[in-house]
């Protein structure tokens, strides 16, 4: 008995903490829907880039509540009475909508089932399903919603989206963490050292082991210093840390001379930094998608194979003097009508 009464006690104390957090009567209230506490850099810059667009959009009159994927799966009731009629829902951004990545895609029809009558506004996404029954159980969700806005971040998924969910609102901008524009532009150092190479080692991976020996034998012959690093951290990401980390992703990749790798958000990240960047895609149209719009500065180029990038490492290693400003603002406003 002790036991049962003790957890409900807890129980308790968290919906009385959850309430306190997250209700609010501001006319523009915008629930986050889907942050992810893994520990993917990229997944919680694209977290802070949504925040700070919101916040720019609404010239900070809003109230933006955070809402990770597991503190929304804690008690789906309470969040219905939470959110209310009028309140704006977003749904996180990034690589997951289709099947891929199936959990989180449930998870975001989940929610758009749950709230038929709120403005629903989802970030930024690549869009890839591998089976026409789940493209079709998303289709009947997406399209059965009746203010709902779905945002794809590169003409491949535009091109799906508008076909597959023509009842829905569907506009093209880059991915969101693009918008951050030259808020970093300082990262920029002159005392740069040695390769970092960042590559996957997922279902995303496209480049197997004999090809990563190509590289690795060719950057041992030159002499070339390098460091593996990944964009996944061990760490557990919360609000208070978030930014921190991002800031530290960030600070290790302009230390380096140049950047070889297949993650989207290093290359994105190395554009922000202006650190020179030899990019492969990935296994579908993620990476190449994005690279479209960034595709005219010239320190970052996407590749299609080993040899292709060994051809460019001496000259994009010995990249001199300053790299070029990257501003998108005017490609977001599609996204800032979806708001206003």
């Amino acid at each position: 008995m002790s036991f049962d009464v003790k957890s409900l006690y807890h129980d308790m104390r968290h919906k009385a903490y959850l309430y306190k957090k997250y209700f609010s009567f501001h006319k523009n209230h915008i629930f986050i829907i889907g942050e992810p506490r893994h520990g993917n850099i990229g997944d919680s810059a694209i977290a802070e880039a949504e925040r700070k667009f919101i916040l720019d959009t609404f010239k900070g009159d809003c109230r933006i509540s955070d809402v990770f994927m597991d503190d929304y799966g804690y008690d789906y009731e309470m969040w219905d009475k939470l959110i209310q009629k009028k309140d704006i829902i977003c749904l996180h951004g990034g690589g997951n909508l289709g099947d891929l990545w199936y959990d989180e895609e449930l998870f975001r029809e989940g929610v758009i089932e749950r709230f038929p009558d709120n403005r629903i506004i989802m970030f930024p996404q690549t869009m890839m399903f591998q089976s026409e029954e789940n493209l079709e159980r998303a289709r009947r969700v997406y399209n059965g919603h009746k203010k709902l806005t779905m945002v794809a971040r590169d003409q491949i998924t535009y091109e799906s989206m508008k076909k597959a969910f023509d009842k829905c609102d569907i506009v093209l901008t880059p991915d969101i963490v693009l918008s951050f524009g030259n808020l970093f532009k300082d990262y920029d150092s002159d005392h740069r050292n040695n390769i970092g190479l960042c590559m996957r080692n997922d279902v995303e991976r496209a480049l197997d082991d004999d090809s990563m020996k190509v590289l690795y034998e060719y950057l041992d012959k030159k002499g070339y210093e390098y460091d593996l690093f990944d964009m996944v951290d061990d760490v557990s990401i919360t609000i208070e840390n978030r930014l921190e980390l991002i800031r530290k992703k960030l600070k290790r990749i302009s230390g380096y001379k140049l950047i070889i790798t297949d993650r989207l958000h290093a290359m994105v990240f190395c554009s922000l930094t202006g650190t020179p960047c030899i990019v492969f895609g990935n296994n579908h149209h993620k990476v190449s998608g994005c690279y479209e719009w960034i595709k005219n500065l010239k320190h970052i180029q996407l590749v299609g194979s080993v040899d292709e990038a060994i051809s460019l490492i001496d000259a994009f290693y010995n990249i001199e003097g300053q790299k070029e400003s990257l501003n998108l603002s005017d490609k977001y406003k599609p996204l800032i009508d979806a708001f206003i």
